[in-house]
């Protein structure tokens, strides 16, 4: 490693190691040698160790290992996450080529400034065939033995944000110090794709200097750290999967935020905002004044454990404005929560306002009990909800829940549904008109809802309803059908819709049981504890918790308060004994509110920050989110900047007000 950016010029003829000469002005000849391993998965990661060389003023060896260099690969773009042991040296840039597994890219120096090309690189990952070399250095001389170590691993030490990073490196003891905030000049430079900056990096670093610089007056005196540099490698549509990588390197002058897209910065700049508390009088080493909560510098490099972490709302059962639901999706973009199902009709109503269909809402909306005004989500409100999640990187999936569940539907359109004696009244399904309603209602919401995706319910069929009505037993009599066999019917015939309409349909899990053939290209959402049977049989499934544990409306009662225990949902980890293969086919989970005890009077306590409790456990890996005694205090201090932005977060246990 040079005192100076030096030009490069790497290659590798027998793959690995690599060689680097560089030539300096003091014509100093550096050489090295690169091991570098990729590890498979959804995920790959490189272990690098260098080893350099010198020669013109005496030979010196030493070996360096940088364990922070990760490897993010999206598509066919491959960029190291994170800069090495020296933050201001090199950072690697590439193209993965899917056939050889191998990376052929640019070096650039230094990465927090302007990117400055020193060179480029070749290399191929560690195979039988192409084996990692040792180095040429000479053998370390053994440590000395020391005292005996305590027993049992350290917990690893988080940084004082939710949810915790996956990787997070401290400052050395000793060397840290305290970064003060110019709360006043704090700016923003970002670079990337004009839009990503523009539309969606510059108003999340807006919003987050209005919650985290709340306190007026503050002391400006010796404030150092004043920009933040985010850099976003591109600008690509929010979708399920999509890279949310990112990293973030902190340091008494500046905070850099590095991402391949707009939805890592996100959540980067999620992060650094966080970080920054005021210093309270009471017991202030640095009074009055916006300082990082962790020394620097430091560096995180973070990434979810899966892609879909999502959030079920119930709007059929109760009416939830729409601020209310913005301020629910803002809640789950501080938790990185990344998918909104909204659950919007059911038994009790349809609320959703068609242009196609203006009597469905007009005969099956709810109404103010004082007032008698209508409660519904017209286009405009869906369209400003859709925008307001987007703008924060989370995903909106509507659910129409068929053919149960739809009474909601059938009191705006009775002749289209089974006379039967049930409660839970069916569609009939040998009725046409009923397919071509389904077809109308899913293409406007196909416009409304862009994501791609569309939850179409399945749950608690009550078939009894067509059986015993006779028109319907007849017509199964002709088809030959049983009543699992007009189940499959009726929901081949909705599935044909969708995929006229929607990239993929969902179903809950009863369907599966069911085992019909009509699902065999949608995807699951399982909440029993067959979710490992489900990916076993190679079918893409989202979880709820095994046997409901991440049902909110269940809630889990603490003997020592009366109210909700955030440790069972927080411990509950669905994934744990998942095997490879079986998580091949894992699209994430989601916390589920129903909506039959929950209104926007005691929605938002009831909901945070419990659904952010499963939030770290869907997003950090299992090392960084095992205790609660660890989680506690970062969870109570999360809730309170939740409070600290206008949600309505209930308390975790006794404390200190917010």
């Amino acid at each position: 490693k040079a005192d100076r950016p030096c030009p490069l010029q790497w290659h590798a003829p027998e793959r690995v190691p690599l060689n680097a000469h560089s030539e300096c002005r003091s014509r100093q000849t550096v050489g090295a040698e690169l091991n570098v391993t990729i590890s498979p998965g959804p995920r790959p990661t490189a272990a690098f160790r260098w080893a350099f060389t010198r020669n013109s003023a005496g030979t010196h060896c030493s070996i360096q290992f940088e364990p922070t260099l990760v490897w993010a690969i999206n598509s066919t773009t491959a960029s190291a996450i994170g800069t090495g042991a020296n933050p201001d040296f090199y950072s690697f840039e590439g193209e993965l080529n899917p056939t050889t597994g191998g990376i052929n890219g640019t070096v650039y120096h230094p990465p927090f400034a302007s990117r400055v090309r020193a060179g480029i690189f070749a290399i191929q990952p560690v195979s039988p065939d192409n084996p990692a070399r040792p180095s040429t250095c000479a053998p370390v001389p053994p440590t000395p033995p020391g005292p005996p170590t305590p027993p049992g691993p350290p917990a690893a030490r988080n940084p004082p944000i939710w949810p915790a990073p996956a990787e997070f490196s401290p400052a050395a003891s000793g060397v840290g110090t305290q970064a003060i905030v110019d709360a006043t000049a704090l700016r923003l430079v970002c670079t990337g794709p004009q839009a990503a900056c523009d539309n969606t990096v510059a108003p999340a670093f807006t919003a987050g200097k209005g919650w985290a610089f709340m306190v007026p007056g503050a002391d400006r005196t010796g404030a150092t750290l004043a920009t933040v540099l985010v850099i976003v490698d591109a600008s690509v549509p929010l979708q399920y999967g999509v890279n949310e990588t990112y990293s973030l390197e902190v340091n008494s002058t500046h905070a850099m935020v590095r991402a391949g897209t707009e939805w890592g910065a996100l959540h980067g700049l999620e992060s650094f905002f966080q970080l920054i508390l005021i210093e309270p009088w009471e017991s202030c080493v640095v009074c009055n004044k916006y300082v990082i909560r962790e020394d620097v510098p430091f560096s995180i490099v973070d990434y979810p454990r899966v892609a879909w972490r999502g959030l079920m709302i119930d709007t059929g059962r109760h009416y939830l404005p729409p601020d209310l639901i913005k301020r629910a999706i803002d809640a789950m973009a501080a938790s990185k929560l990344n998918a909104l199902h909204w659950h919007l009709t059911d038994d009790q109503s349809f609320p959703v306002c068609l242009e196609s269909h203006p009597e469905l809402c007009r005969l099956s909306q709810f109404h103010d009990q004082v007032t008698g005004a209508p409660r519904n989500y017209t286009r405009a409100d869906i369209a400003a909800i859709v925008s307001h999640a987007t703008a924060r990187g989370v995903r909106v999936i509507p659910e129409l829940d068929l053919p149960g569940h739809s009474v909601g539907l059938q009191t705006a359109a009775p002749d289209l549904y089974t006379n039967c004696s049930s409660t839970h009244k069916l569609p009939d399904p040998t009725h046409e008109g009923f397919f071509d309603l389904i077809d109308s209602i899913l293409g406007e919401m196909a416009t409304e809802f862009p994501d791609g995706y569309i939850h179409m319910g399945g749950d608690e069929v009550d078939t009894s309803c067509w059986t015993e009505n006779a028109a319907v037993a007849r017509w199964m009599a002709d088809k030959n059908l049983t009543a699992m066999g007009l189940l499959n019917y009726f929901q081949s015939r909705v599935q044909g819709i969708v995929s006229k309409h929607f990239a993929a349909a969902m179903f809950w899990d009863e369907f599966w049981a069911a085992k019909l053939t009509a699902l065999n290209t949608t995807v699951a959402e399982i909440r029993s504890t067959a979710f490992a049977e489900t990916l076993s049989g190679g079918r893409k499934a989202l979880t709820t918790g095994l046997n409901e544990a991440w049902y909110l409306d269940h809630g889990v009662a603490n003997p020592r308060f009366i109210q909700m225990d955030w440790e069972p949902y927080y411990l509950h980890d669905p994934f744990a004994s998942l095997t490879h293969s079986q998580l091949e086919f894992v699209l994430g989970g989601e916390v589920d509110m129903w909506g039959e005890g929950v209104d926007e009077t005691n929605f938002e306590p009831r909901v945070f920050p419990w659904a952010s409790a499963v939030a770290e456990r869907l997003w950090s890996p299992p090392l960084r989110s095992g205790s609660t005694d660890e989680a506690a205090p970062r969870l109570s201090a999360f809730r309170c900047l939740l409070v600290r932005r206008g949600i309505r977060a209930a308390p975790i246990g006794p404390g200190a007000p917010c």
